[in-house]
């Protein structure tokens, strides 16, 4: 399955682009990521992160960090497959963030699941990137 959303917010891209590329903090601002630590460094990181899904979904990924954000593949986990890149850029008066994914369950996930996370979760990373960038956050999620 092939995802694509782009999100656009009045934040500075620089301060996007850095609370996205500090890995072991997404906990703090990424709704629906338990545990995010840094496990591995090689010529990429290697991060393990736990989801609260409608059961605990474990995935390590490899992430590659880029002038405009991360990309990012999986190495061990509880997909078949997980790969795509986060990108951010400029857009009138703040940025545009464009989340880029490609993923294969286990098993057969049901339509409307699959709508809820391209149409919710990955707006929600969205405004979560954006709000743990603004002056003056904690980077919490909510």
């Amino acid at each position: 399955m092939r995802l694509e959303r782009r999100s656009t917010g009045s934040e500075d891209p620089d301060r996007v682009v850095e609370v996205l590329q500090d890995l072991a903090g997404w906990e703090r601002w990424l709704p629906g990521v338990r545990e995010s630590e840094v496990v591995a460094h090689t010529n990429a990181v290697v991060v393990a992160l736990s989801f609260v899904a409608p059961r605990p979904l474990l995935v390590g990924i490899d992430v590659t960090e880029l002038p405009d954000g991360i990309s990012f593949r999986m190495v061990e986990g509880d997909l078949l497959s997980l790969e795509g890149q986060v990108t951010v850029g400029e857009h009138r008066d703040g940025c545009v963030v464009t989340w880029s994914l490609s993923l294969e369950f286990v098993t057969t996930v049901p339509g409307p699941i699959l709508s809820e996370l391209d149409r919710q979760v990955l707006p929600a990373w969205s405004a979560a990137l954006f709000r743990a960038a603004r002056p003056g956050s904690d980077q919490s999620a909510d």
